[in-house]
């Protein structure tokens, strides 16, 4: 099955992110490698390899890096949940990660952070990338799908995600995202599983949906801290029940035969 130049390869992080798929792909069969775990199967006429990758950058990249090397997808799918920054983007809504950038790369230098541009090197040069970006043919297709998703009030959004191996949850922070990036949600994978994408030409496409505010508090008593809990748990399940709905659909209208590995 290796190889099978059809396959369209699924990237979530976590075991919650990935199991309500089994319940909707045809799975054929399930294995690992190294710390990865994949599900070969299909989703009405895609054939469709399914990574569990944990969570983080270096995980996601690991995992993209294997999938791409070992089955040869035609294109790359990274879902899963993602804390909103913008204030526009509520729980329950979806974004297309139109622009993929890693917030945390950078240095320190006099008590603050300064972000610096990836990069690459292409034999000798050094070429300055300065985001990553899903197929502007996926974007189309994901957006085109979004009347038969039956996302009733929820909206999608299509725009920029950072990715970094932080969790956020200070206003501070979630205001220089926006400023600095004019970013709509954070996530902990996307940016990497789209450098991966961009390094090996494999078209790619990141949808994630809203789970939080990336605002968390801990502040109170534990009677607040317990209700927070549960609000929070109801919402992540909500988030992830919308964001299988809706990539199923997506999977549904990608033709694999407009896809191409260069602009």
């Amino acid at each position: 099955m290796a190889g099978d130049s059809s396959y369209i390869g699924l990237i979530g992080a976590m075991p919650a992110e990935i199991e309500p798929f089994r319940n909707v792909l045809s799975v054929e069969e399930g294995f690992q490698q190294s710390t990865i775990l994949f599900y070969i199967g299909r989703c009405e006429d895609k054939r469709i390899v399914l990574a569990r990758s944990g969570v983080g950058k270096v995980n996601a990249a690991a995992a993209a890096q294997l999938m791409i090397q070992s089955f040869k997808p035609k294109a790359l799918l990274g879902f899963g949940v993602a804390g909103a920054i913008h204030s526009g983007c509520d729980i329950g809504d979806i974004v297309l990660g139109e622009k993929l950038i890693q917030h945390d790369f950078g240095w320190y230098t006099a008590g603050r952070f300064v972000p610096e541009e990836m990069f690459i090197y292409r034999g000798k040069r050094k070429q300055r990338i300065p985001w990553f970006a899903s197929h502007p043919a996926l974007v189309k297709t994901a957006i085109a799908a979004t009347e038969k998703a039956l996302l009733g009030s929820r909206q999608v959004h299509v725009g920029t995600i950072v990715s970094g191996d932080q969790v956020i949850c200070m206003e501070e922070k979630r205001k220089d995202l926006v400023l600095r990036y004019q970013a709509l949600a954070t996530d902990m994978e996307s940016a990497a599983i789209a450098q991966v994408a961009y390094m090996n030409q494999v078209p790619l496409l990141i949808i994630r949906t809203i789970s939080d505010k990336a605002d968390l508090s801990l502040e109170g008593t534990w009677i607040k801290k317990i209700k927070l809990a549960l609000q929070a748990r109801k919402e992540f399940s909500l988030a992830i029940k919308q964001g299988v709905t809706f990539v199923c659909e997506v999977l549904k209208h990608i033709n694999l035969n407009l896809l191409f590995c260069k602009e």
